[in-house]
């Protein structure tokens, strides 16, 4: 058993020397922690989609929903001006995306429009209305809610007429006293993902390092493919002739699997790096059973193509088609079998859960079913 285990042991020291002698794959790696170092220091830059403006009428201090919006982090950037004619100026030039006007008492101004008394509360200019700009202002309700909810809620009861009789005062004194204890804390809306048995933190909270992940899954499935390439020109140089052909079944894989963990090795470092970590174990373990996926993946293309300049000519495709389908950038919702045929979208989708882990392993089990039935011809 040991002298196996010193025999495996030697044929990964070998392959990886030869292996590094490719300056293809050297690129191939090296661009790994690159991305990585490069995106983490862009999401530490100014890297918001939108720009708002925010102007105070009169008042020399900000409101409080102002002060709330300015220290708010996000795709959103909120930014105060002391001029009303400089803000109109840098919205006019595309500077910024809109401007919100608050009035001088908010308070005030947000009770006589319920009781209306007047139209507008926040006057809002734009460049150009788009569905980011209105969407964003989504958040503003956000902030204002809490005010408009208890005013609304004290017009409620004045209307009351079983409630007329108790007195004004002494209805603004219930009001104050049970309201805060039914106030609902927190946001309304609660996002975790399906089958998560344990609560996951999330490392970024920036739409920049959002892609990284399936970037480098990529990235390891083009590292898989380079290797496979690497096998077949061997193969037709005849490297491995003196082998013995009932080792080849097993040798395959082992070759595949030897230059693709180079790239899961630095592609869990390329996550440690950029901040998108999440546990040790589980991504150890998650690279481990994409690797595989990848290594039989490549293999049944290998057996498929049966040519290297096959095989090189349909990677673009395939490479394309993955960014297309899998969840990188967008989730597209048609041809969804196209993307079940893809290792990247069951990596993907198990990285903050188990839900997808049971079709993960039948899909594996699939890839080697029909590796194991393709014809194969050993030179």
């Amino acid at each position: 058993m040991i002298q196996y285990i010193k025999k495996i042991a030697l044929w990964f020291l070998l392959l990886n020397k030869r292996f590094f002698k490719r300056y293809i794959f050297l690129v191939l790696l090296s661009f790994i922690p690159l991305l990585a170092v490069g995106l983490r220091t862009m999401a530490k830059e100014d890297s918001g989609i939108l720009k708002i403006l925010l102007y105070q009428e009169g008042s020399l201090e900000n409101c409080e929903i102002i002060q709330q919006l300015v220290d708010k982090n996000g795709l959103v950037q909120y930014q105060t001006v002391d001029n009303l004619a400089n803000g109109y100026d840098i919205v006019r030039q595309g500077k910024a995306d809109s401007l919100w006007v608050f009035p001088e008492d908010l308070q005030d101004t947000l009770v006589n429009y319920l009781n209306a008394k007047n139209n507008t509360v926040i006057d809002v200019y734009v460049r150009e209305d788009t569905i980011q700009t209105k969407l964003v202002r989504e958040q503003l309700y956000a902030f204002l809610f809490p005010t408009i909810s208890y005013e609304l809620t004290k017009i409620f009861l004045e209307d009351q007429s079983k409630l007329q009789e108790v007195g004004q005062d002494k209805l603004q004194e219930h009001l104050e006293h049970f309201y805060p204890q039914n106030q609902v804390e927190g946001s309304l809306l609660d996002f975790s993902y399906l089958g998560d048995s344990e609560e996951s933190e999330p490392a970024a909270n920036n739409y920049l390092l959002a892609p990284f992940r399936g970037l480098l899954a990529v990235t390891i499935l083009l590292c898989g493919l380079a290797t496979t390439m690497f096998y077949m020109q061997d193969e037709k140089d005849k490297i491995f002739q003196w082998m013995p052909i009932r080792h080849y079944r097993l040798f395959v894989p082992f070759y595949l699997f030897t230059g693709t963990l180079n790239a899961g090795i630095v592609a869990l470092f390329g996550l440690y790096l950029s901040g998108t970590f999440t546990h040790w174990l589980r991504e150890i373990l998650l690279m481990l059973l994409y690797l595989l996926l990848v290594v039989v993946f490549c293999d049944i293309l290998r057996l498929l193509c049966k040519d290297l300049a096959k095989l090189g000519a349909i990677i673009p495709i395939l490479l394309i088609v993955t960014i297309v389908f899998c969840p990188i950038f967008l989730n597209l919702r048609f041809l969804p079998a196209i993307k079940y045929l893809l290792p990247v979208y069951y990596y993907l989708q198990n990285t903050y859960g188990s839900a997808m882990l049971l079709k993960t392993l039948l899909y594996l089990g699939g890839l080697v079913l029909v590796e194991q039935l393709l014809p194969r011809k050993y030179t």
